[in-house]
């Protein structure tokens, strides 16, 4: 029996690969097939790939996943779209009116040629680790509410999709109420937000650390928001597989998917499909 078959209705069991990898690897896309209802690309729709130059835009590798979600039934969620550690060099040039100008253009243009793509995240890891707004071109050039800005310019080019800000370490309340604040002020600005999409990347034995997530969740739930798992990676820092090393991780996932199932939240998009494509 494979997990498609027993993912309950409503529910989203994701895995996350790359044009790359996943275009070239036809027993991956058949793991992909029997198992997930949902796929994402870690790449393929970010800056970087996308615009190799503010003139020369390459959407071949998205495009592949827009058609191999579609042939096989997956929903595709569109990932990660402004990420401070993915801005091309070449934006370090640009004065300001010309990276606002850019960004406003890549955002809407993307969103627009992929209609079908219904939950996007838009932009994320706004704040560091000590809860201020992280420094980088785009709180230089934008502002500190430069999250908001982008989620003003994504609403105008996708009225009915689903928007998110990403964010890890959301088990700190150091990160928690920078964020809660980031969602107050957007929706000041109006309905330009849906969700947050919880990045949950830790060894084994840490997912013991991630109950203080409930208080946030239903935080974020109370603002009339919805909460996505969109990132989980459990690792073993042994370096080898064994059983028992087996037997952690699966128990980290189990754990952390009824804590998804007892709360609501209807996407747990695992980051990877094998071992053996794995970034950690």
């Amino acid at each position: 029996m494979s997990l498609k078959q027993i993912i309950p209705k409503g529910f989203y069991l994701g895995a996350t690969s790359d044009y790359q990898t996943l275009s070239r690897d036809s027993r991956l896309q058949e793991l992909v097939k029997a198992n997930f209802n949902l796929i994402t690309s870690d790449r393929d729709f970010k800056i970087t790939t996308i615009a190799r130059t503010p003139d020369q835009w390459d959407f071949s590798g998205s495009d592949w996943f827009v058609d191999f979600a579609n042939k096989y039934d997956l929903k595709l969620r569109g990932h990660l779209m402004v990420w401070f550690r993915s801005l091309p060099d070449w934006l370090k040039e640009m004065e300001t009116y010309q990276f606002k100008r850019f960004l406003k253009e890549y955002i809407q243009a993307t969103l627009t040629r992929y209609p079908s793509i219904t939950d996007w995240d838009i932009c994320g890891e706004a704040i560091d680790d000590t809860g201020k707004i992280r420094e980088s071109l785009l709180s230089f050039h934008l502002g500190d509410d430069w999250v908001k800005t982008c989620l003003i310019w994504a609403r105008e080019a996708a009225p009915n999709a689903k928007l998110f800000y990403s964010e890890f370490k959301l088990q700190n309340e150091v990160k928690q109420q920078p964020v809660l604040r980031i969602i107050d002020d957007c929706l000041e600005e109006g309905p330009i937000i849906d969700g947050i999409a919880i990045q949950l990347h830790h060894n084994s034995l840490g997912g013991l650390k991630l109950f203080p997530l409930k208080e946030f969740i239903e935080q974020v739930k109370y603002r009339g928001l919805t909460n996505h798992f969109s990132e989980i990676t459990f690792w073993s820092k042994r370096g080898k597989q064994n059983d028992f090393v087996a037997i952690l991780q699966a128990t980290a996932y189990r754990e952390l998917l009824r804590f998804c199932l007892i709360h609501d939240i209807e996407v747990f998009n695992i980051w990877g499909i094998t071992d053996l494509y794995s970034w950690r």
